[in-house]
């Protein structure tokens, strides 16, 4: 029970000299007292496209732990998610607005979904290798989408006349290219890097964003993009200590921090920041 809930409890109590007794019937009465008390004051729709992933699981778990009004979506089934799918413009719509009411006025939407060649589930390419089919596809969940989403909502947020916040995930690899030495395993004769349709895609997401902020960017729509770097994901521990030597932090980030930073960063009461990128890389980019 929340410290409102108890305290809000032994104000009844107190109220009523004591005649209501705080048994668990009272409590969970209370308790669904102060669930509508939210759902009335929650005036903001986060929205997490991509919530089945790492980072979008996690930041679902910070809005639901918050109790913050929020719908998670994915392709992929999850915790959180809603199933859809994410270049379906239409259905995309039809979901949001099945969620918005008269008390909504912002929407806040975090984009996390995308493709990413990762080193702890065999997602790296072999040095040499070239896929014009893979290289398009990381173009187009990484790039494509994030922009036909963002227009979608630009336009929806507009008819609504609702406040609208997007924050786009890019990466540290949208300003660099990969750091091929932390990918390659000394038990492995294939060198291995990490796939430069993913960092190709990764850098035109910037183009989004500013591109987005330019042109639509005004006092009722912001948008920015979020750039992590070192995840901890399951790496394996020759990964891990590499990836030590090459952070002035000396470590990677949990994914729960990174969701805090997101949620900070998401709320739609910061207003000024408009076709920034966010990076929290423990500072790789400052070498």
């Amino acid at each position: 029970m929340s410290g409102w809930q108890s305290g809000h409890a032994a104000s009844c109590k107190a109220f009523y000299g004591g005649l209501i007794p705080t048994s668990a019937t009272n409590i969970n009465y209370i308790n669904n007292i102060n669930i509508e008390y939210n759902s009335l004051m929650n005036t903001t729709l986060y929205i997490v496209a991509g919530s089945s992933g790492l980072i979008g699981h996690y930041v679902c778990n910070k809005l639901n732990e918050s109790s913050d009004k929020f719908i998670g979506l994915d392709a992929k089934e999850g915790k959180f998610s809603n199933i859809v799918d994410l270049s379906d413009q239409g259905k995309l719509i039809e979901i949001i607005d099945s969620h918005v009411d008269s008390n909504i006025k912002d929407i806040s939407l975090i984009y996390s979904a995308g493709k990413n060649g990762t080193v702890e589930y065999g997602g790296l390419d072999d040095f040499g290798a070239y896929s014009q089919d893979n290289l398009s596809e990381y173009f187009f969940q990484n790039s494509v989408l994030p922009y036909s989403c963002s227009m979608s909502l630009i336009n929806y947020a507009k008819e609504k006349n609702i406040k609208l916040k997007i924050l786009i995930l890019c990466s540290h690899y949208s300003f660099v290219a990969g750091t091929d030495a932390l990918y390659n395993k000394s038990t492995s004769e294939i060198k291995k890097i990490k796939p430069h349709g993913y960092i190709i895609s990764k850098h035109a997401v910037i183009g989004v964003i500013k591109s987005l902020a330019s042109t639509y960017g005004s006092d009722r729509v912001l948008i920015n993009g979020f750039a992590p770097g070192g995840i901890s994901n399951n790496q394996d521990e020759e990964f891990v200590n590499k990836f030590k030597e090459y952070s002035p932090l000396k470590r990677l980030a949990s994914p729960d921090e990174i969701a805090e930073w997101i949620y900070l960063i998401a709320n739609p009461k910061l207003t000024y920041g408009n076709g920034s990128i966010f990076n929290i890389d423990g500072g790789v980019l400052i070498r």
